[in-house]
Formats: structure tokens, sequence, C-alpha cells
């Protein structure tokens, strides 16, 4: 009693109710024991992007990814997942290199902004995978005159623009860190799965999907 715990998915808003309950009853087995120095703050934020970063290094490492193979490229590496990602890969062996706007550290590689006109081959010469993370993403109050347009030319024909770079690079793996909103809004009893039928309902998840069917579409028959 009184000590401080986690529980991350286990169907919790999903299957089970609690999610965002004040106090809940649990199944003892999901329960984690927080690590020494984590705070609440600390381990919502590192368990939100850390564990989707964790699950594109496990994918990549089960495709028969290794450091000997050569370095990572990481697109929007300066984001919420992104600086997760870079921080955990070297912990692993491998090699960085980060694909960003601006450069800041020693690593980076400034491209500018990301679009049908970005400068890859320097920074994919060598590389032996892609993480690509860059996307245009929620966007509250957009401006823009044609929002699907807008993400259309980011999440779809600049993703297709850099497969194709990877391709002509010879990069020989590419993880491509969709989104949720493909599947949906919400679930009513069970919880979204790779086998769940699309339903996108906003132009991000749309335009998420057009990706994931581009890049099949690119890939296939490659090895």
């Amino acid at each position: 009693r009184g000590d401080h715990v986690l529980v991350t998915g286990c169907g919790l808003s999903e299957t089970h109710d609690g999610g965002y309950a004040e106090y809940a009853r649990l199944n003892g087995e999901w329960v984690i024991p927080m690590p020494p120095g984590f705070g609440a703050f600390k381990a919502m934020s590192l368990g939100t992007a850390g564990f989707t970063a964790a699950l594109a290094i496990h994918r990549m490492e089960h495709n028969g990814q290794t450091p000997a193979k050569g370095p990572i490229v990481v697109t929007g590496a300066t984001g919420f997942v992104g600086e997760a990602l870079c921080a955990a890969l070297p912990t692993r062996g491998f090699g960085v290199r980060r694909a960003v706007r601006v450069a800041r550290r020693a690593g980076d590689h400034a491209l500018g902004d990301f679009g049908l006109h970005t400068p890859w081959p320097a920074v994919l010469e060598g590389a032996s995978c892609i993480m690509h993370l860059a996307a245009r993403t929620h966007v509250l109050h957009d401006t823009a005159a044609d929002p699907d347009a807008a993400y259309r030319a980011i999440n779809v024909d600049a993703t297709v623009h850099l497969a194709r770079s990877a391709l002509k690079a010879g990069v020989k793996q590419f993880v491509f860190l969709s989104s949720i909103k493909v599947n949906g809004e919400a679930t009513t009893s069970a919880p979204f799965t790779e086998q769940s039928v699309p339903q996108p309902l906003d132009a991000y998840g749309r335009t998420k999907l057009q990706a994931e069917q581009a890049l099949a579409e690119i890939t296939r028959g490659t090895d």
C-alpha cells in the first residue's frame, strides 16, 4: 500500500474501464513498480514516446538490422518520439544520423523543409536503415486553404520522394511510423490490431494510410 506503480496498455480504456479514473482496481499482474527516480510526469512522457520508439527498434531488429550494417537515418528527430528514438538507438550500438531542418547538435544533417525537393543523397550515403517519423501531424485551427492537400504534400508525396531516394541510395530497410488514426478514432469492443479494417476519419489519418499504401507499392519486389 502506498507504493508508486504504473500500468501501460492492458486494454485500459479499450476493453477495461479505468484509463482516466482517479482510482481504479486492476489486475495485479498489470502493475509495474515505478523505477527509482521516476515520477508520474517522467513515466508518462517517456512511456508514450519511449514505448513507440521501442516498438520501432524492435521491428527494425526483427528485420535483421545490426549496428555493423551501418548508421540509421532518423527523420522527425526533434519530435517527441524522434528524440526518444535518437536517445535509445546508441544504447543498442547503432550510429544515428538525425535528418533535421536546422542543425543544432553533432550528428545533425540540416536538410531544410521536408518535401519534394529535400536533398537526400548525402545523408543517405552509406546508411543501412531509415526510421521515418517526419510528418504533418495535428494542426489546431488549421488555416490551410486545402488541409487535405497540405497533409498529403508532407505525409504522402514527401514520403514517397524519400522512399525512392532511399532505393536509389541502396538503403536496405525503411521503418515507417504510421498512426493508430489509420484505423479510426475509437474502439467499442476490442483494441485495434494490424488486421483491423482501416477507417481514417481525418486528413492526418487518411494521408498516413495513403503513405502506407504508397510505400507498399514502391517496395514491392525489393529485398
